[in-house]
Formats: C-alpha cells, structure tokens, sequence
C-alpha cells in the first residue's frame, strides 16, 4: 500500500473553464485547441468520466462549426 496510487480530485472550476471553452469556439482552428485542451484536462487530473462528458461536447460542437 506504500505506492498505492491516490485518485486526483476535479477541481469544478477547472472543468467548467474547459466547457465554456468549448463552448465558445466558432471556427475549426479553435475547435482544435480546444480538443488539446480536453487533453491536457485527461493528463491532469486522469478523470474518465469528465473527460469522456468534455469529449462528447467537443463532438457536438464539431457539428455547429464550420470547417472552412
């Protein structure tokens, strides 16, 4: 149990920053950052569920914006 690894705890602000980030972007490039930004998030805090909910987002959003 010495190198018992310790779950990370989400900090909720963090998580909202990435959704409004997402949220507001509305051409591809920024799609693109924010995607790299939804990765950062996983390595971070190594969260499934959020990163899967911020993945889903992601996605949807693709669907609004246009890509050229």
């Amino acid at each position: 149990m010495l190198f018992k690894k310790q779950k990370s705890t989400v900090d909720v602000k963090v998580f909202r920053k990435a959704c409004v980030v997402i949220d507001s972007c509305t051409t591809y490039t920024q799609l693109k950052r924010a995607m790299n930004y939804v990765d950062l998030y996983y390595k971070m805090y190594n969260d499934f569920k959020t990163y899967n909910h911020l993945q889903n987002l992601v996605s949807q959003k693709m669907v609004d914006v246009k890509i050229f």
